[in-house]
């Protein structure tokens, strides 16, 4: 599976995460950047980082990606905006939805 991730001035990043299955994807965002850590299900991790450099790491927010949400989260560049930023929106409305289920 192939896709990108972009950092803080939404300068894309390719990211080719191949064809093994994937538990979860943890997506963090340092100064605008978005790094990736994807957890495999033979328990093995990679990491990807849109950050071309960085002075400082301020942590700015944090959420998993599940695998049956990917394709839609892929789908979020086409928004053509600050896409980290709304990767974190649909992440935030995403959760908010699963929570309602739980109720």
């Amino acid at each position: 599976m192939k896709f990108n991730i972009y950092n803080n001035e939404c300068v894309p990043t390719k990211v080719n995460i191949g064809d093994k299955e994937i538990l979860f994807i943890n997506v963090i965002i340092i100064n605008g950047d978005e790094i990736i850590r994807v957890y495999y299900k033979d328990q093995t991790t990679e990491t990807y980082d849109s950050g071309r450099m960085r002075f400082h790491n301020l942590y700015d927010y944090s959420y998993i990606l599940l695998p049956e949400d990917i394709e839609e989260w892929i789908l979020l560049e086409e928004l053509n905006d600050e896409i980290p930023i709304s990767r974190i929106h649909w992440a935030e409305t995403k959760w908010k939805e699963i929570e309602v289920k739980n109720e």
